[in-house]
Parts: C-alpha cells; structure tokens; sequence
C-alpha cells in the first residue's frame, strides 16, 4: 500500500488527507468554511472522507446556531480542527485575541492552502526537521470573516517515521495592534469514545511519575507556569482507549516542542465530545502584535499506535 503524504481533493469543500504508514489525519472545509476535524488514527482508505464527515440538521438543545445562513449547526457540536470564542463553542479554544475594540470573538474561514516537500528551518524556535525525502508541509490558511488577520495551519508528515508535526502562525494585516491571548499548537476533537489521558509528573530528581486519567465529564489539565517545561508536568501525554496498555489498544503520543510554560487540556463536553489541546499556557501568555507582524506558536508532534504504548 503506496505511502502518500500528502492528498488535496479539490472541489467545492476541499479534503485533506495526511498520511503516514499507521496512520491517517483528515481535514474536511466545511460549507460554511470552517475546517471540520475528521479523523486521526487508524490508517484508512478514502478518497472523498464519505462516511467519516456529519450531516446535521438542527443545532442540538440550547445550543446556539452558527449564523442566519447557516443555522442547522452548532460549532458546539462539531469536531472542529481549530476553534475560537464568541461564535457558540463554549469549549476551550484554539486561539484567543483581543482586538482595539476590546472585542475577543474570532472567525477564522478557509481562505487558501499550499504543499511543499521539505520543511522551512526556522530561526527563532526549535522544531521537527528533516530533507524533501522525509517530510512535505501542507499549510491552511484562515482569515477572519471581518478582519484582515491570517491564521497559517502547519502539518509536517513524516510519513515512514508515523509523525506528524503540528503549529500556526498567525499574521496581522489589519491595520491596527491586536493581542494574543492563546495560541495553541495541537487540537484534536474526537467524538464520544472512552479514552484515558496519560501524563507524567514528578519533582527533582524523581522525575517522570506515570499518571492515568479516566476522561470522563469535565475538564483536566496539565500544565507548568514554572518559565520551564518542567519536571513537575512534562509536555509529553498520551491519550489512549481505556483499556490500552504497553502491548494492547490504540493510543496517541503527543510531545510539544518547547521548554517554557505549557498546558495539555483534555474536556469532556456536555454532547460527551473529547476536545484535547497543547501548547503555550495561556494563564501567563499575553503578547501584542502589531501590524505587518506575524507570531509563530512551538510545534507538537504526535504519533499513533494501534498495538499499545510500546510500539
């Protein structure tokens, strides 16, 4: 079964298909140009991702509807690639900015995307590596409905090592001075499968104390505020089905590329979704970017594993 890394099906919503030799990471923009998360795991086989995407026809409850023109749907109820506050998601977000109005509701839509081999080597953070044979990038690019603000989407697939790398940059060509106030590296939305998250844990010198989470209903969370990634709560986790064991189960491991303040949050939805996040921690984060600037967010890498933790 060929490797590709990276497939694009264009048409009128454009399928991303990210493959590795175990694994596959499928992105689908959705009619209303949000980036709707699909699938990451199991290597599949598809073309189109028919079966894997929802078709909905009312918001659910008291959920609140995305827009006039689009009113069947809630973000709140939709595995989503990237999420903001302000427009019904009411889970934690992707990004947070602040604009000079003091308004922090953000709409980032589908506006392009490009594929290269090869990654970009970069100068002021580290991150993943490696030649045009190893690695491709595909970058999706957002803009906010009603402002001149990019959001850049990075996925490097490696795929004979089953990696792939995640990050975003963000670019203000708004005129005016915002404030990020979260950018994170790493989402994965998944629907309502039983799933434990593993995180280490530790002091000085006793480092790296394996601890289990059932994800049940609410949220946890695993961070530093230290100004290091800490030997208290490493940035490493791995989110596994509930009876996943060395040998036994699927389970994803997740790094985040950066030794500062981190967090890895794991929520339980009231539709009993699992939203996962990584990246800078947002309890001491706060950073101005003026116009014609761009901030960069660290990389995460991630692998998967159909046969437990060891392989």
């Amino acid at each position: 079964w060929e490797v590709y890394m990276i497939q694009v099906v264009e048409g009128k919503n454009p399928l991303f298909l990210l493959t590795t030799q175990k694994s596959s990471y499928i992105i689908r923009v959705m009619e209303s140009g949000h980036l709707e998360h699909l699938h990451y795991g199991r290597r599949l086989r598809t073309e189109d991702g028919d079966g894997l995407f929802e078709m909905q026809q009312f918001p659910p409850g008291n959920t609140i509807a995305y827009s006039k023109e689009f009113s069947r749907f809630s973000l709140e109820d939709l595995r989503l690639e990237i999420s903001s506050r302000g427009k019904g998601d009411l889970r934690e977000p992707y990004l947070e900015i602040e604009y000079s109005d003091g308004s922090r509701t953000s709409d980032f839509l589908y506006h392009s995307y490009s594929v290269k081999k090869g990654k970009d080597e970069w100068k002021d953070i580290p991150g993943s590596y490696g030649t045009e044979e190893e690695v491709e990038t595909l970058c999706i690019i957002l803009k906010d409905r009603d402002r001149e603000i990019f959001l850049k989407l990075y996925y490097y697939v490696y795929a004979e090592d089953d990696i792939i790398g995640k990050n975003s940059v963000i670019l203000n060509q708004s005129g005016e001075e915002i404030i990020i106030h979260r950018l994170m590296s790493n989402q994965l939305d998944f629907d309502s499968m039983k799933m434990k998250m593993i995180s280490f844990t530790g002091a000085w010198a006793r480092e790296m104390k394996k601890t289990e989470i059932s994800l049940k209903a609410g949220k946890y969370i695993n961070a530093s505020v230290t100004g290091t990634s800490s030997n208290r709560n490493n940035p490493f986790v791995i989110l596994a089905e509930q009876q996943a064991c060395e040998e036994h189960g699927a389970c994803i491991g997740i790094n985040l590329i950066y030794s500062g303040n981190h967090m890895e949050t794991a929520e339980r939805d009231s539709m009993n979704r699992l939203r996962f996040l990584s990246g800078i921690n947002p309890e001491t984060f706060s950073w101005k970017l003026k116009s014609g600037e761009v901030f960069r967010a660290p990389e995460a890498v991630m692998t998967y594993s159909s046969a437990g933790y060891r392989q």
